[in-house]
């Protein structure tokens, strides 16, 4: 009796229901348009693929601090943790560590020219393998000068001092024969690059010359120096380039 009785109203409620599906699949549908085609339009510049953490956030840049033409800018951090193999050697020894990086960069606000500066440090202390302790450091400097319309002359100069870390085949773990702390070495750089550009053909020339001096050390275990003076070098490049701009943001470099 109640499926005769519903007969007149059964049409009706199929046909809400096909016509609630039906709007349900197209409203889906648009909003799968809009989600896919928003990118293609608005993110054009941005590759989809892109990192996140890679991409440029001007508005999280530090301000600096002013000084006349030039600005500051400090930075401070420090961490620590462990490290189950200190001297990466094929048994491993653990220790605990604390690290700090301390840097400061002064850029100027000129109208004409640029210049930079760039000091940076990182300091690692041990808990017990007060061997491995090391302060690393470098200083670099960018010059830019505007000679004339079109034509920039660009000089640079760095100086450092770095430690090799433990395992290196030249630096040693902590086998016998091998250094008994890591190996301090200090590299100093100079180059020189002049550039002119014609409409769309860009041409640069330049040459570098770096020289790095590694400090002699001693043996585990004995008091055996090991001379690295065979290592010290220097190293002296030349370069010339032609580069031209097809359009916009690609470059032919020939």
């Amino acid at each position: 009796m109640g499926r005769a009785e519903g007969t007149d109203e059964g049409p009706a409620i199929r046909l809400g229901v096909e016509l609630g599906r039906f709007i349900l699949a197209a409203a889906s549908a648009c909003m799968l348009f809009a989600v896919l085609g928003t990118p293609a339009s608005a993110g054009s510049r941005e590759s989809a693929a892109s990192d996140v953490y890679a991409r440029m956030r001007p508005e999280y840049d530090p301000n600096g601090i002013r000084m006349s033409t030039l600005t500051l800018y400090p930075t401070l951090s420090s961490g620590g943790g462990v490290n189950s193999n200190v001297f990466n050697a094929p048994v491993g020894t653990q220790d605990y560590f604390y690290s700090m990086n301390l840097g400061a960069q002064v850029k100027s606000d000129w109208s004409r020219h640029k210049f930079s500066l760039d000091a940076r440090s990182h300091s690692v202390w041990y808990s017990n393998q007060v061997t491995e302790n090391r302060n690393d450091w470098s200083l670099d400097t960018d010059l830019t000068l505007d000679i004339m319309r079109g034509t920039e002359l660009r000089l640079e100069g760095s100086m450092a001092t770095y430690h090799e870390v433990r395992g290196m085949s030249h630096a040693g773990g902590a086998l016998p024969g091998d250094p008994d702390a890591p190996t301090e070495y200090s590299t100093n750089l100079a180059s020189v690059v002049l550039e002119h550009t014609f409409n769309r053909l860009r041409l640069s020339a330049g040459g570098s010359w770096q020289n790095l001096d590694y400090v002699d050390g001693q043996t585990i275990g004995t008091a055996l120096e090991i001379n690295n003076d065979d290592r010290d070098r220097s190293e002296m490049r030349y370069f010339g380039k032609a580069a031209f701009d097809v359009w916009g943001d690609t470059k032919e470099n020939r």
